[in-house]
């Protein structure tokens, strides 16, 4: 039995690949083509008798299968496409050349409008930004919370602890 060419596999495989990509179909589609052609002419050219001249042929066939399914899709979607701008009321590469206005309904027109001028915000100081009271209220009149001492803090485990105060101390035995 003759060896199969690789190159007619692999052209075989793309057709098949380029015929089930959706819209990309030239992707796989081009290597068919081109491997397909090469196995052909390394096939006839060979000394040694090489099998797989079925498979690139069939490779080539789906290649080109493909090639024209992408071109036929592409040409669809551009119809669509400027079929819709069309529609839509012109091309969409060049300006418009006509603007169509309805009888019943004025043609706008474009007057500077007057200014005014407008007063601009009023920002509330920085101290005001995050406080709870209502807005309004001097910041004399705010509440302060009461301030706590903070407690000593404990003993870490295995040290001997704060050393006592003079208060805590007894007076002799």
């Amino acid at each position: 039995m003759a060896p199969v060419s690789g190159l007619a596999i692999a052209s075989l495989i793309c057709g098949i690949v380029s015929i089930f990509l959706c819209y990309v179909n030239a992707v796989a589609a081009v290597p068919a083509v081109i491997c397909g052609h090469m196995a052909l002419r390394r096939i006839r050219d060979s000394a040694m008798p090489t099998g797989g001249r079925g498979l690139a042929i069939a490779g080539l066939v789906t290649g080109y299968i493909g090639l024209l399914w992408q071109l036929a899709t592409l040409s669809l979607l551009g119809i669509f496409f400027f079929t819709a701008m069309k529609g839509a009321g012109g091309s969409p590469f060049l300006p418009p050349h006509r603007v169509i206005t309805s009888p019943a309904v004025p043609a706008p027109t474009f007057e500077p409008a007057e200014e005014t001028p407008e007063a601009p915000p009023e920002v509330p100081p920085p101290h005001w930004k995050f406080s709870s009271r209502t807005p309004g209220t001097p910041p004399e009149a705010r509440e302060v919370p009461e301030v706590v001492p903070a407690k000593p803090p404990l003993p870490r485990p295995g040290s001997a602890g704060p050393e006592p105060k003079a208060e805590d101390v007894p007076d002799g035995p």
